[in-house]
């Protein structure tokens, strides 16, 4: 898989692998890391995206996130809420 869905929430993060060709939900794709478990959170700016890692106590979670994406102009937004909330 390539591609991840995230969701951020109080509860922890919520990612979802999906089929880079059909776009479609993977088979036993799903991870939630508690935000217990959450020991923390880096975006590394890169070029033209940024490196998210997500620092577990189980280990770390790296995923390279696009700055924007087409066809999906609400991910610019939703980008910029997240990275203004890590200041």
């Amino acid at each position: 898989m390539q591609y991840f869905a995230m969701n951020f929430n109080d509860s922890g993060i919520a990612i979802i692998g999906l089929n880079n060709i059909t776009g479609k939900l993977e088979n036993e794709a799903f991870l939630f890391v508690p935000k217990e478990e959450i020991i923390n959170t880096k975006f590394n700016k890169k070029l033209i995206s940024y490196k998210l890692e997500i620092i577990t106590s189980q280990g770390t979670l790296a995923f390279k996130v696009n700055k924007i994406m087409i066809g999906a102009s609400w991910h610019k937004q939703n980008l910029a809420i997240i990275l203004k909330s890590l200041i």
